[in-house]
C-alpha cells in the first residue's frame, strides 16, 4: 500500500488497505516502535487518530500494572522485614 500523505483521519480501507496490509502495518509498528498492536486492533481503529488513541490508553493501562505490581512488592517487602523482627531476625 502507497500512500504519499496519510491524514489522520483517513480510514485505511478506504485507502486501499487489506488485511495483509494490517499484518504488514502491525510488524512494522512491532519492530520500530515496540507497540505490541494487533491485526484486530487494526481492524477496529482504522484511522491514525483512532489508532493512536488506543495505543496511548495501552500505554496508560501497562504505566498503571507496572506501578500497581512495583507497590505490591514494596508491601511485601516491608510485611516481610516485620515478620523477621517479630522473631527477633532468627529462623530458628
Amino acid at each position: 500500500m502507497k500512500v504519499d500523505r496519510l491524514e489522520r483521519d483517513q480510514n485505511f480501507f478506504e485507502l486501499g488497505a487489506t488485511s495483509v496490509h494490517l499484518v504488514r502495518i502491525a510488524g512494522r509498528l512491532r519492530t520500530e516502535l515496540g507497540c505490541q498492536v494487533t491485526v484486530t486492533t487494526l481492524f477496529r481503529a482504522a484511522t491514525v487518530r483512532v489508532l493512536a488513541g488506543q495505543l496511548e490508553l495501552g500505554a496508560a493501562e501497562e504505566a498503571a500494572t507496572q506501578i500497581q505490581q512495583q507497590a505490591q512488592t514494596r508491601v511485601e517487602a516491608r510485611l516481610a522485614a516485620r515478620g523477621r523482627r517479630g522473631r527477633g531476625g532468627s529462623d530458628a
